[in-house]
């Protein structure tokens, strides 16, 4: 008879189940933006989990944007739907951890602005076009200063992003520009 061998199971923490359970249904739409997850007794005693389990997955979701918690007698867990600031943060830990160069962030600018500058006149609304000639003229008004210079041409690169109305060529756009 041959060597019959077992090789390591690994087992998922719990918080990290209940986690992506949670997670699964706040992005199904389950859990809707604004509505209340039960509250932690509630939720150890439907899963039977401990409540550091089920305290452990309402800060990996919150972490993720995904849940906002409020302590205290009315405090509680509700369900968000993820903003921009869930994307820029995950981009600025990769430009940041892998030490990306300027040179590269500008080059990314520069391959995705063209179809951002063709959705914007495709799709910008009147009030839109209004912004994008006003964070011009503050562009062109401010090229003696440059700190300046620089912030309000973050703003116009912004602005073309948001009058695309493609919500992840903007929040892309958004985050590297932060």
């Amino acid at each position: 008879m041959q060597d019959f061998k077992l090789t390591p199971i690994v087992v998922p923490k719990t918080s990290d189940v209940l986690a992506n359970e949670l997670r699964r249904q706040i992005l199904k739409g389950t859990l809707a933006p604004g509505m209340p997850l039960p509250a932690e007794r509630d939720m150890v005693a439907q899963t039977g989990l401990s409540r550091g389990s089920v305290r452990e997955a309402l800060r990996i979701l919150e972490a993720e944007h995904l849940v906002t918690t409020r302590p205290g007698r009315n405090g509680g867990s509700v369900a968000r739907q993820p903003g921009d600031e869930a994307l820029a943060k995950y981009v600025n830990l990769f430009v940041h951890g892998r030490g990306i160069a300027l040179k590269s962030l500008l080059q990314t600018r520069d391959a995705i602005e063209p179809t951002l500058a063709a959705l914007a006149a495709a799709n910008r609304t009147e009030s839109e076009l209004q912004a994008l000639v006003q964070a011009t003229q503050r562009v062109e008004s401010a090229l003696d200063d440059v700190p300046l210079f620089l912030s309000e041409n973050v703003q116009w690169h912004c602005a073309i992003a948001i009058a695309s109305h493609n919500e992840l060529l903007r929040a892309f756009m958004v985050a590297i520009s932060d």
